[in-house]
């Protein structure tokens, strides 16, 4: 038996004496397509809608918690400042949902029944390597949005390349929250993990986020320009509801990417996943016995 590249390769004899060579069967290349992910996502929030969108939800309002705390603690700073923070807590906070919706969809993707207790349990186990990760990230994303601004007003040109890296940094890293959970990685590892299983299909993922981006503030406008005089408590209800379903979806599509990439460069099926993520278990359950 030789080893090819990242294949086995398995070398038998026939009859006749002669060596033949058996090549690992290909994965499946043609799974990973705009529209199996978009198809997947909306399955997976059919299968499970009190859940995700129960998690989104806490989300938003976790979201607008922090946004309103961050600008009663920080009165009198530019507004420059003040949004750069909040992008770098909403992405702590948004790493830390990530982390529990991979954990739901993986659950959904095995047929099991998760619950919304069960699913920001998971994320808490994983809270230190995810906001480690979402650190890294969130660091990142400022350092680039300040530069979008001082390129704004000094260097006019840098603009153009700081978006397009931007957007390379978000395609890249877009399944590091899922892989730090499924995978058990730390911050730095999962943020690799990402970088490689999303080279080649960074297009793809592009594309996929666009959707979801182009549909957020769409949705809002659209309440905003068609919806009837009503008291601001119930526009703020409509606009939070509109919010909520892109949000719902784009997590959980997130999860779901991860999991067709998984499958489309390794071969790596749900049902692998399940069996080793039951091998984890299994050998957690020994390692905690053996300490008593």
């Amino acid at each position: 038996m030789g080893q090819k590249g990242n294949c086995v390769v398995e070398n038998t004899q026939n009859e006749t004496g002669a060596v033949e060579t058996k090549q690992p069967e290909a994965a499946d290349t043609s799974i990973f397509t705009v529209g199996s992910v978009l198809s997947l996502t909306l399955k997976m929030l059919c299968k499970n809608p009190i859940v995700f969108f129960g998690l989104a939800s806490l989300y938003l309002v976790l979201r607008m918690i922090a946004g309103l705390g961050l600008r009663a603690l920080l009165l009198g700073i530019s507004e420059e400042l003040f949004e750069i923070l909040q992008i770098y807590i909403h992405t702590l906070l948004a790493y830390w949902f990530s982390g529990a919706f991979a954990y739901a969809v993986f659950q959904t993707l095995k047929g099991n029944s998760v619950l919304l207790g069960a699913s920001l349990s998971h994320g808490m186990k994983r809270f230190v390597p995810l906001i480690g990760a979402g650190t890294i990230y969130g660091l990142i994303i400022s350092l680039i949005h300040l530069l979008r601004i001082f390129a704004g007003s000094e260097a006019r040109y840098l603009i153009a390349p700081i978006s397009i890296y931007s957007v390379i940094l978000l395609c890249s890293w877009e399944v590091a929250a899922s892989a730090c959970v499924i995978e058990r990685l730390g911050p730095a590892k999962s943020i690799s993990r990402s970088y490689k299983l999303t080279d080649g299909c960074r297009m793809k993922i592009f594309v996929l986020i666009l959707i979801v981006g182009i549909v957020k503030p769409a949705a809002t406008r659209t309440v905003v320009l068609f919806m009837p005089p009503v008291e601001p408590i119930m526009l703020h209800s409509y606009l939070f509801l509109t919010a909520l379903i892109p949000y719902a979806f784009g997590f959980v599509m997130s999860a779901v990417i991860y999991f067709e990439l998984r499958k489309f460069k390794e071969g790596v099926t749900v049902d692998s996943l399940a069996k080793i993520d039951e091998c984890r278990a299994i050998a957690e359950r020994i390692e905690n016995s053996l300490k008593f």
